[in-house]
């Protein structure tokens, strides 16, 4: 998937070929596809996972990268999804860090 980054000042951007990805899995908005409109930084995949964690519901989603997604229990029951459904997420850029 293309996720859109916020480039900062150059001192703050990561030197070398490969850099690591940070999304914030709080921050990340999740939707059924049939809702999900086209734009930046949202990706498609399947429910590969779904646990209480911390008075959350962890739910890994597989879009050809594993995107972890932490929602409140009354959220998740909201958007009734299940392992093998297929999802939607949404991640605002304010959610994605980059480092060397």
């Amino acid at each position: 998937p293309d996720l859109f980054l916020p480039a900062g000042p150059a001192e703050a951007r990561p030197k070398g070929d490969r850099i690591r990805i940070f999304i914030d899995p709080r921050k990340i908005a999740l939707c059924r596809t049939a809702r999900m409109e086209s734009g930046k930084n949202r990706v498609r995949g399947r429910v590969a996972q779904v646990m209480s964690e911390n008075g959350h519901i962890r739910m890994v989603i597989d879009a050809g990268i594993r995107l972890t997604v932490m929602l409140p229990h009354r959220e998740y029951r909201q958007h009734k999804l299940l392992v093998g459904d297929t999802a939607a997420c949404t991640i605002p850029p304010d959610a994605v860090q980059a480092a060397a």
